[in-house]
């Protein structure tokens, strides 16, 4: 129960998978993985900014984190969206998000979400948009902790296993992984704060329409917290 498990869960990352409920046990790593897939997808940013304009950096950047998450996240916004463009009541409103088919609304959010991030990473570059990727990973997986600990499972599932999981403890831990480094960098708490207030809104409006969490409320929470993140980075 440990980053091992954090990882195996939320990347691609060829290391044991031993269940969900370890994963849900590790969640307090959340942060510290979003870490590493912020060091490698921004390094590749970064490096690629050396020879191409930023956007296309910005491209590369992005794309190295999908790929090193398997699209897991951006499947759960496409599917969130669906859910929230559906008439119906909560139970209604669930079964759209677990249509194997993608529809407008979930196509139309994963192009806004992944026009935003583009739109904000490539007003930086160099060692700027390593940093920004860094700092946005890390507050979207500890958003996700923020709306785990917050949040009411709607059906059974990941959503209501993580959210079973989750107590003071593994919050603090979660907290301390971004809160001692921004003891040095004090700006970097509001994108943080961003995230954080992206996962609250979410959480609300989950509770309301869906009747709690779901693992595919989470995987939008980490996506529309990384792009309101790195908005707030390059803005400050």
């Amino acid at each position: 129960m440990g980053l091992v498990d954090a990882v195996s869960f939320l990347t691609i990352i060829p290391v044991r998978y031993r269940s969900l409920k370890k994963a849900s046990l590790s969640q307090h790593w959340f942060p510290v993985v979003g870490l590493l897939l912020g060091i490698v997808g921004g390094g590749v940013g970064w490096i690629a900014s050396l020879f191409v304009e930023p956007l296309l950096a910005a491209v590369a950047a992005l794309a190295t984190l999908s790929i090193m998450t398997g699209l897991h996240h951006t499947d759960g916004l496409a599917d969130f969206a669906d859910g929230l463009m559906g008439r119906g009541d909560s139970k209604r409103r669930l079964l759209v998000m677990r249509d194997k088919m993608v529809g407008t609304g979930g196509i139309t959010a994963v192009i806004l979400c992944v026009v935003c991030f583009l739109a904000a990473a490539s007003q930086v570059s160099g060692m700027e948009i390593l940093v920004a990727i860094v700092v946005s990973e890390v507050a979207a997986k500890y958003s996700m902790i923020v709306a785990s600990y917050l949040g009411r499972p709607a059906v059974e599932g990941s959503g209501a296993i993580f959210c079973a999981y989750m107590n003071k403890k593994r919050l603090v831990v979660a907290t301390a992984w971004w809160a001692v480094p921004v003891l040095f960098a004090p700006h970097m708490v509001w994108p943080i704060l961003a995230g954080i207030l992206v996962s609250i809104t979410i959480s609300y409006i989950a509770n309301r329409t869906t009747g709690g969490m779901t693992g595919d409320i989470f995987g939008a929470i980490n996506e529309l917290s990384r792009t309101a993140s790195i908005a707030v980075v390059v803005s400050i």
